[in-house]
C-alpha cells in the first residue's frame, strides 16, 4: 500500500529530486528514507538527531542552520529523520549527529 501511495504521489507532481546527507561519527546507515514530499517550497532543513546504541533515532529537532522554517518541509524532515536507522554501537549509549535534507521546490 505504501508503494502504491508513493507512485500516486509521484504521478501527482511530488518532488523526488531532493537529497539528504548525514553526519554520525563511525556509524553507517541501514535505512534512510528517500525524501519524497508534496511541499511547494524548497530549502535546506538540518535535523539534529540522537541515536541509541541499537541505531534507532530517539530524538530529533530542527537545527538553527536550516535555510527554511516552512512547516511542510520541517514536518517531512522530522518524520524522515525519526524513521532513519543506523548501525549499532554498544560503546555509545547515546550519540548525537545530524541529517541534512535539501528539498528542491516545485518549478
Amino acid at each position: 500500500k505504501v508503494n502504491d501511495m508513493l507512485k500516486k504521489q509521484k504521478g501527482e507532481g511530488a518532488n523526488t529530486k531532493s537529497t539528504m546527507s548525514y553526519s554520525l561519527v563511525n556509524r553507517s546507515h541501514y535505512y534512510l528514507p528517500t525524501p519524497v514530499y508534496l511541499c511547494e517550497n524548497g530549502g535546506k532543513i538540518v535535523i539534529n538527531i540522537t541515536v541509541n546504541s541499537s541505531g534507532d533515532v530517539i530524538d530529533a529537532y530542527v537545527n538553527t542552520s536550516s535555510t527554511s522554517s516552512n512547516e511542510c518541509l520541517v514536518e517531512h524532515a522530522l518524520q524522515y529523520a525519526k524513521d532513519a536507522r543506523f548501525s549499532e554501537d554498544a560503546s555509545k549509549e547515546k550519540q548525537i549527529g545530524s541529517i541534512t535534507f535539501n528539498f528542491i521546490g516545485k518549478p
